[in-house]
């Protein structure tokens, strides 16, 4: 399963903070596998719920390369995670349809549309990766907005 938030996030990332390795003159480091980023213990706190995680978490590429792991959230939440190389050192710019988080790493931004959410952050400026949040649910924007935020701050805290 691939979010529509997914493929908007390439296209925003790309054209800004992502720039390659060759552009930057900094060597791409590999990337980590997300579905190391979050436990079931993360993604219970997160949600308030027990039920996340009833199936293995399946790991996958994009054929940009990104690193790409879905993850059983619960009853009507899926989650995707998806790490990108990252050289650039400046911090992330929300979309016009999109809006700063305050308090997730050191840049975030939170995209929503009908069913679909997602929050895209940076650790620190000079991190070698940029962090995509997928949810998709029927749940309010708030909600997913609070959900994500917290696995956003999870997955950042284990990425080196």
């Amino acid at each position: 399963m691939r979010f529509m938030a997914a493929s908007a996030a390439v296209v925003c990332l790309s054209a800004g903070p992502l720039a390659t390795a060759a552009q930057s003159g900094r060597a791409t480091p590999a990337l980590p596998d997300p579905c190391r980023l979050l436990t079931k213990a993360d993604i219970d706190r997160a949600t308030g719920r027990s039920d996340a995680m009833r199936s293995p978490s399946q790991p996958d590429k994009m054929p940009s390369g990104a690193a790409v792991c879905t993850i059983d959230g619960g009853a009507d939440l899926d989650i995707e995670l998806i790490l990108y190389a990252r050289t650039a050192t400046t911090p992330l710019t929300a979309p016009k349809d999109g809006e700063m988080l305050p308090n997730v790493g050191a840049s975030a931004y939170f995209r929503t549309t009908p069913g679909n959410a997602a929050v895209f952050a940076i650790k620190a400026l000079n991190s070698p990766y940029a962090l995509h949040v997928g949810l998709q649910s029927k749940a309010s924007a708030q909600t997913m907005r609070t959900i994500g935020s917290a696995l956003a701050r999870a997955a950042l805290e284990k990425l080196k």
